[in-house]
């Protein structure tokens, strides 16, 4: 046996006879540090794939005078009093078991405005958010859910649905803005 195997086994020996036989316990003595941490509830709401919280919608009456193409994201739709106008999803994300409140604020009070802005000619609507209709009051409409949801949260479907639309059917584009906000119920 070379001196190099011998120092080997020595020293393996060194370590393992004294934990073997219990003389070599190891303790700590030094300050004893508790940590904790919460995570804050979070609400959040996105339109769009990113966190922007606001979208514009417009919708085409009379397309055919028009050369019409229907907008990837949805926001640029034909504006039918007939069937509803589909305009995509936006995603909610919540950490809390309990209820929250989504509110969507109208800048034109639930009309689609043309053009020319002009109030009498706007055209009223309602949305349905998740499959349920909602009705505007005071230029908002709410959306209450409730529980925690994962990351980006289920898409939840939008759909508008025009009121009657004017006699004239003249060709024009009808806006509005809608902005997310999502708060705790």
């Amino acid at each position: 046996m070379s001196i190099r195997e011998k120092t080997r086994i020595a020293l393996l020996l060194a370590v393992l006879v004294p934990v073997a036989s219990g003389a070599q316990t190891l303790s700590f003595s030094g300050p004893i540090v508790e940590m904790s941490a919460s995570v804050p509830p979070i609400l959040l709401v996105s339109v769009d794939e990113h966190l922007g919280t606001s979208m514009v919608i417009a919708g085409l009456v009379d397309p055919s005078s028009r050369d019409f193409v229907q907008s990837p994201d949805r926001r640029f739709f034909e504006l039918r009093s007939d069937r509803p106008c589909d305009l995509g999803s936006f995603n909610l994300f919540s950490n809390i078991p309990g209820k929250y409140k989504v509110t969507i604020m109208s800048q034109n009070g639930a009309l689609l405005l043309p053009s020319s802005g002009d109030k009498d000619d706007g055209i009223p609507y309602r949305l349905r958010v998740g499959g349920n209709w909602i009705a505007c009051a005071d230029g908002a409409f709410v959306y209450i859910g409730s529980g925690k949801s994962p990351w980006r949260g289920p898409p939840l479907g939008l759909e508008l649905q025009a009121g009657p639309l004017p006699k004239e059917r003249r060709s024009d584009l009808y806006f509005d803005t809608l902005t997310f906000a999502v708060s705790v119920e």
